[in-house]
Parts: C-alpha cells; structure tokens; sequence
C-alpha cells in the first residue's frame, strides 16, 4: 500500500507480503551504503536467513551518487560572488569521503542548523567532470533541469555576462540564465 505521511512530505510504501518483502530484500541487497540501512537490512536478513551482501567499492561507472544527489544534494548559485557549487549532506561523512576521492571537492562539518557533514565542489574542472558523470547517470529529480544548465553557466561566465552593463546583449543573456535557473528552484 502506500499512503501519505501525516504532517509530511512524503509517502509511505508497505508490503505485507512475504514473496514480495525477499524479491524486494535480493534487488537491494549488495546496493545499500547508508550504514543504518545496512544495519537494518542486517536484521531483516537474519529474520529470512539471507546472507547480508556488502556494496562492491563505489566508482565513477556506478549510478549510486546519481540516486544519493536527487535524495540529498544541491545545486546552486552563491549571488554574492556567482560561485556555482554541487553539495551533498549526512549526518556523518561516512558516505561522503568516497565522493572525494572519486569526484574531488572537500567534505566539512556544516554547523548551520542540521549540525552535519557536507561534501562540496566548487572548480569548474571538477564540476565538469561531475556533468559528465551525470551524462551517463542521469539524475531523475528536477536537479537535472539545473545540472543541464551548467555549460551554459559557465559559458556565459567566461564572457563576464554576471558584470556585464545592463540592457546589453551579454546582460539580457545572463538574466535569461538566471530566470532559467531560478524557475528549476
């Protein structure tokens, strides 16, 4: 069944049978990072007899960051300095430090009000290089309109349209972008 989460904005999805609960617990079994999901998936295997299967290393050929940035990522425009950056955040690094390696940036404690981790990029090359990544792992959540947008951004960047004179043809393009990117909120 699924129903509406009261106070929410979310779903619930049940299942109360239990061919369905094993099909479902193989197709996710061995694709599970989150720590406390692996540990709840642990119990659940145990429960069925189900030997509990470990997540091969991430690489850059796996679609998982794709499916982890539509859940918790961001990706956004600083209007103080026109700074384009692609975050993620936990509540523990755990799952962020592979993205370092992997895709570069940094990971932080963020002491804003969540009091949680976050991993950060911010250079184009590396930004870039994550476009690229979602070329061939596409994001499924409205994200995507704006990671679509970063050539674009970066296009007009280099041509200095983010300075340029109002009314100009390079200033018109810059708000025409930044509506774009605004109405992807």
């Amino acid at each position: 069944s699924i129903k509406l989460r009261s106070n929410a904005n979310a779903l619930r999805y049940r299942l109360h049978h239990k061919e369905g609960l094993l099909n479902l617990i193989n197709d996710v079994n061995g694709q599970i990072r989150n720590p406390n999901r692996m540990t709840q998936l642990n119990k659940i295997c145990l429960k069925y007899n189900l030997i509990l299967i470990w997540p091969e290393k991430l690489t850059k050929d796996n679609g998982w960051l794709s499916g982890f940035f539509d859940s918790d990522g961001t990706i956004t425009i600083n209007k103080t300095n026109w700074q384009l950056s692609i975050s993620a955040s936990q509540k523990t690094s755990e799952l962020l430090n592979p993205l370092v390696e992997l895709f570069a940036g940094y990971v932080y404690i963020d002491n804003g009000s969540s009091k949680s981790f976050k991993w950060y990029v911010t250079k184009k090359e590396d930004i870039l290089n994550l476009i690229e990544y979602f070329k061939k792992h596409p994001s499924r959540s409205a994200k995507n309109n704006r990671l679509h947008l970063v050539p674009k951004y970066y296009e007009l960047k280099n041509m200095k349209a983010h300075n340029a004179i109002s009314k100009t043809f390079l200033a018109k393009s810059w708000d025409i972008f930044i509506n774009k990117w605004m109405n992807y909120e």
